[in-house]
């Protein structure tokens, strides 16, 4: 499951308890003398909802994706500040400019009853901030929490322009207000005030005045212009306003807990819910139960308390080499994150390189942890290895992603993990993180473990043996001979005259990429274009022209090219990964989005962004103007009489898979209207194809018979496109061709035909409400409810709407395209009724 991005933005406060007993008065005043048994720190304000989101809830689902938090705040640097950071775990940290020292609270207990507390730092207002930065680390986020605790980062004017750009651009933006803050942003999807700062923001109440939680939800709502406002009220639960209702959400009774940083837990709760697709009626009702479970498990004392006992985060050992202790250390100061790695790394290759660098990527720091001489003849057999251990220190040291070499006689890592207690642990093959066995030790430390995919045909035993190999040639052989390359033949060097374009993924892809394809073309006229993608696709497009070499790679596989200095394209992602990708063949400049978490500049992320204009923005922007008329393949013309209805039922994933029973009932139609229908689909999908055109007349299957340019002469010649949302949807658009194409799980607005939409239909059921164009999971295997309710009659409303211009071939004896609503058919009920 992918990791959910969280960023808090906030006042981040140290918190101190200090714990004893009191058995006596001073005899200079009548006050209690503490015997201090236990002295805490731990983060406070927006440094405690930061742990809280990268903390999963009792009681949320063990399969709930992992979570990567980044602060950003004002951090002072002084002592008490970096005591701060080093309490903050596994978030990473975006630091502001901190006015004054840093905010400290600390408590004083005596049996668990509090006795005083001393303030003392602050005022804590940012300075000095870039506007640039802060929009960065916004774009990455699936869910921006905003924990406002009264230190002056929601006033300020750099920080609230970038909120709401960020909220007004679709973002998802949960604010947990204080009274000494600033009003949300406009655009939030969920403001969290308590009943106090509620009745305050509306105004003095009395008896008489007195109005419901839901009243005072609603009335905020407006005033803030949020999707939705939740009044929490402790004992009392939770009210909801959205556009559509209000809910109460009640909560069960908590006797004798502690309330301290329940706020933090339930907006906390509230944003993973969000960031996780979720609605807000069900974000509420998990943050009501979480928040419930903190107070009566103790509140925020006793959460510091359980975060005392675990191991430390950062087991750094005194027995550490000094060059990597310093390494170490100078990282904890800075508040970042260490990236360790292991390996024997007798003979370094690329793909070596490859992963130290993608490693360093990670982090802030990386630390080699290097298998000694000892322990690589263990592993290895006697004649290894052929690189000494200091030679092999010096090579590590000598790259620019090495911070530092620990060696360890050890057969595995686990050893040196606990003495050096890295945030990351990266290791490269396609291993399944929960079969290592250093994997229980790094995140017993707090740390996480990331695998990443070695580069093909790239391996130290695989090099010695063609080394060794040599030697035994046959001397009249022909190695190294010419091969004649084939058509289409990957490029095996790129340089200046090249521009490589990243777009590894399918048909549909393909076609939503031609638009900012050709702004390339218009931006470096005299470059070859070279394509990252699928070999059959990118054959189709060179065959069309549209690019000039294709490089085959599928999804985020290594590139096997050579040379540099090239221009690359990022067309694929928002990275950091396929910026990694890109970056690691060289080129001398990359034409990508932003990416917080590599530090690249460029134009920011929209997740709500129509995927033809997010492109064509990021090319445009570089100086190659496109637009959504650049997807023409060809201009729209008249349709030949009885020109064939093409019906393709297939999908990549079942979540996109209208049933087969519906598809049937649709071909079965068209067909005894006198249509002909042709079933379209891949080799894996002949099954699916049978199964709706098997025993009607009138409808011909030709699943796995067509390549790319067969299925393109298909299309061009039918009256009308029937499917889901796949390629061939995007193929009908650029073809020019009508279509009537079912949507979900996402909706249209982000993948729908974005040209000539008198030509095309869209049948989507999306939901009503802030949550109305939210996509699901294109890639689940359960049928998606929104494509589910499309019914049968919609489809054959929206087909004879498209064919009442086009009759059906002459001698075909059925009903005319007008009548073909009318055409008895099975209706399947709305599935929310029952319906399969």
């Amino acid at each position: 499951m992918s990791t959910l991005r969280i960023v808090v933005v906030g006042d981040a406060l140290l918190d101190r308890d200090i714990d004893g007993s009191s058995t006596r008065l001073a005899p200079d005043a009548p006050v209690p003398v503490v015997d201090v048994a236990t002295t805490r720190s731990s983060p406070g304000g927006a440094g405690l909802a930061a742990l809280l989101c990268a903390e999963t809830p009792a009681d949320q689902d063990a399969e709930a994706p992992a979570v990567e938090v980044t602060l950003l705040a004002p951090l002072a640097d002084d002592e008490a500040g970096r005591e701060l950071v080093a309490t903050l775990g596994p978030v990473r940290i975006a630091r502001l400019g901190h006015r004054g020292a840093t905010r400290t609270k600390t408590r004083v207990r005596s049996g668990g009853h509090g006795l005083a507390r001393l303030d003392e730092g602050g005022p804590g207002t940012p300075v000095d901030v870039d506007a640039e930065h802060v929009a960065r680390v916004l774009a990455a986020a699936d869910a921006v929490l905003v924990s406002d605790y009264g230190g002056g980062i929601t006033h300020d004017p750099a920080v609230r322009a970038a909120l709401t750009d960020h909220a007004l651009a679709g973002g998802i933006v949960v604010w947990d207000p204080h009274p000494r803050g600033a009003p949300p942003v406009p655009g939030c999807a969920l403001v969290t005030p308590n009943r106090a700062e509620a009745e305050a923001l509306c105004g003095p109440v009395t008896e008489e005045s007195a109005v419901s939680g839901q009243e005072l939800a609603a009335r905020l709502r407006e005033q803030w212009d949020a999707h939705a406002v939740v009044v929490t009220a402790g004992g009392d639960g939770a009210h909801l306003a959205t556009a559509d209702a209000s809910v109460h959400v009640p909560a069960r009774a908590v006797h004798d807990g502690d309330p301290c940083g329940a706020g933090d837990r339930f907006a906390s709760t509230a944003a993973l819910a969000l960031a996780a697709h979720l609605a807000p009626p069900v974000a509420v009702e998990r943050a009501v139960a979480a928040s419930g479970q903190w107070v009566a498990a103790g509140g925020a004392a006793a959460f510091r308390a359980r975060a005392a006992e675990r191991p430390a985060a950062h087991g750094l050992g005194t027995d550490l080499p000094i060059d990597v202790r310093t390494v170490v250390e100078d990282v904890r100061r800075r508040g970042g994150r260490l990236v360790a790695t292991g390996g024997c790394f007798d003979v370094l290759h690329a793909g070596h390189v490859r992963c130290l660098e993608e490693a360093r990527r990670l982090g802030d720091a990386l630390v080699v942890l290097l298998n000694s001489d000892d322990s690589v003849r263990r592993l290895k057999g006697p004649d290894r290895p052929v690189t000494t251990q200091d030679d092999r220190i010096r090579i590590l040291q000598a790259l620019r992603s090495v911070d530092a070499v620990l060696v360890f006689e050890e057969d595995d890592p686990r050893v040196a993990l606990r003495r050096l207690g890295p945030d990351v642990w990266v290791k490269g093959g396609d291993y399944d993180p929960r079969s290592l066995p250093e994997t229980e030790v790094v995140e017993a430390l707090g740390g996480v473990v990331v695998t990443l995919p070695q580069l093909p045909g790239r391996s130290t035993t695989a090099i010695l043996e063609t080394v060794r190999g040599l030697d035994d040639r046959d001397p009249g052989s022909h190695a190294g001979s010419h091969v004649p390359e084939p058509a289409h033949a990957a490029p095996e060097h790129l340089g200046d005259g090249d521009v490589l374009v990243l777009r590894a993924l399918g048909l549909g892809d393909a076609l939503t990429g031609i638009a900012p394809l050709r702004g390339i073309r218009r931006l470096l006229p005299d470059h070859r274009i070279v394509l990252a993608a699928p070999e059959g696709i990118g054959a189709w497009l060179t065959g069309l022209g549209l690019v000039d070499a294709v490089l085959p790679s599928s999804g985020l596989t290594d590139l096997p090219t050579t040379g540099g200095g090239h221009m690359a394209v990022n067309l694929h992602g928002r990275g950091p990964r396929s910026h990694a990708v890109l970056e690691a063949t060289g080129p001398r400049r990359l034409i990508a989005f932003a990416d917080p978490v590599s530090g690249r500049h460029g134009p920011r992320w929209c997740a709500d962004e129509h995927e033809v204009d997010r492109w064509c923005r990021l090319v445009t922007a570089a100086g190659g103007p496109c637009g959504p008329a650049d997807l023409r393949l060809r201009a729209h013309h008249p349709v030949m009489p009885g020109a064939p209805v093409v019906l393709h039922p297939g999908a990549a994933a079942g979540s996109r898979r209208w049933p087969r029973e519906r598809w049937r009932t649709v071909a079965a139609a068209l067909a005894r209207a006198g249509h002909r229908v042709l079933i379209t689909g891949s080799e894996g999908e002949r099954e699916l194809a049978r199964a709706v055109a098997v025993g009607i007349d009138g409808v011909t299957d030709l699943s796995g018979t067509l390549d790319l340019d067969g299925l393109t002469r298909t299309v061009s010649r039918a009256s009308l496109v029937l499917s889901g949302d796949t390629g061939i949807a995007h193929l009908a658009t650029a073809l020019a061709v009508p279509s009537v194409v079912l949507f979900g799980p996402t909706p249209p607005a982000l993948w729908g035909p974005r040209i000539d939409p008198e030509l095309h239909t869209v049948l989507w059921h999306g939901s009503t409400g802030p949550d109305a164009d939210r996509p699901g999971d294109p890639h689940a295997e359960a049928l998606d409810p929104r494509l589910e309710r499309v019914t049968v009659t919609e489809v054959l409303e929206a087909a004879a709407h498209h064919l009442a211009a086009r009759p059906p071939a002459p001698g075909g004896g059925g009903a005319g395209a007008s009548e073909l609503a009318a055409v008895p058919c099975v209706v399947h009920p709305d599935p929310i009724e029952g319906a399969p």
